[in-house]
């Protein structure tokens, strides 16, 4: 009778083992099944130097998109049209341009894919942010540019910026020479080669037309262009991630946030991560106003350029662009950041 009570005990130890090894393993299932359902990988597609590159490498440095439940994969790009290119074709989830370039391909392609969620930044008032950079020994005046190679990313802001500046200078379209240059990297080359005589750049591309010995001759805010840039997806992935599109977006102003109440923290990332020196950040910060938003302003900038690219000739058809916003996923994310009508 003591053997078989010792036999019963030992059984009993047996399954409390088992039942509990189970349980164990259910746990750590249900930990790895619960850690999958909360995070979700969204590619995206930034340009250079840009700050939606800059968001991103901070808020992966400082876990600000995990918190979200975002595990980003990054793509770069020299231009925004090269977002589109990677968002349209399904290589990317979410891209960022230039108000110009936006309206531009939304408005050159028939039956756009692409929905605008926020615009990420606007050139403050009073500031330079991106100047025209000129050799000074051939332009010491805007009007001296008439019959000068003037170089342009074609397809991007930088077609309004000369045409503006020709208006301005009140240079005729048979005196102007403009040559189209296939990236902002391509320009500075063609600056240091002596190719053209002007160029706008900004940041690290307006160091080094200035290491080629250009100079600012005037800047945007002269012009009285504050340029826009937006995000964007497409049209299926807001349909089907517009939950895990307002975890982006809230994860995205949270890293703006944190960038501007630690600057120089910030600076630090970005020039050891991006190989951006600290003091050119630091710059863009304070041209710039860094935020998420869909204000009037927002939404007024790219019905003005809609129309002005339409009168010359971007495309064939004009188009409301009003209908391409989705503005639900920031007023989700960010309420107090809608304000348009």
């Amino acid at each position: 009778m003591k053997k078989k009570r010792m036999s019963f005990l030992l059984v009993a130890i047996l399954l409390v083992v088992g039942l509990t090894g189970c349980a164990g393993n259910e746990a750590q299932n249900s930990g790895q099944d619960t850690e999958t359902e909360q995070t979700e990988t969204v590619r995206v597609a930034v340009m250079t130097n840009n700050i939606t590159q800059w968001v991103a490498t901070v808020g992966e440095t400082q876990g600000i998109f995990a918190e979200n439940g975002i595990d980003l994969e990054v793509s770069e790009f020299a231009a925004g049209i090269n977002t589109a290119d990677a968002v349209a074709l399904g290589q990317a989830e979410i891209g960022n341009m230039a108000d110009y370039a936006l309206v531009n391909r939304i408005g050159s392609v028939e039956n756009s894919t692409l929905r605008i969620l926020a615009s990420t930044q606007v050139t403050k008032d009073g500031t330079a942010g991106t100047s025209l950079y000129v050799n000074p020994d051939q332009i010491k005046a805007l009007s001296d540019l008439a019959g000068q190679p003037l170089g342009t990313v074609i397809g991007t802001v930088n077609d309004y910026y000369v045409d503006q500046t020709y208006t301005v200078a009140g240079i005729s379209e048979v005196e102007q020479n403009i040559v189209a240059v296939s990236d902002y990297a391509a320009g500075v080359t063609a600056a240091q080669t002596g190719d053209i005589v002007a160029l706008w750049a900004s940041g690290v591309d307006a160091q080094k037309v200035q290491t080629a010995g250009f100079v600012a001759l005037i800047s945007l805010a002269d012009l009285q262009i504050f340029t826009n840039a937006y995000v964007f997806t497409t049209e299926t992935y807001l349909a089907d991630h517009q939950e895990t599109i307002i975890k982006y977006l809230k994860a995205y102003q949270a890293t703006i946030d944190w960038m501007l109440a630690n600057e120089d923290q910030a600076a630090k990332i970005i020039e050891e991560k991006n190989y951006i020196p600290a003091d050119v950040f630091l710059s863009s910060l304070a041209s710039q106003y860094y935020r998420l938003s869909l204000e009037q302003s927002d939404v007024d900038t790219i019905t003005e350029l809609e129309d002005w690219e339409f009168q010359n000739g971007n495309f064939k058809q004009s188009y409301d662009i009003r209908s391409f916003i989705k503005a639900d996923p920031l007023k989700a994310a960010l309420p107090a950041s809608v304000n348009f009508h």
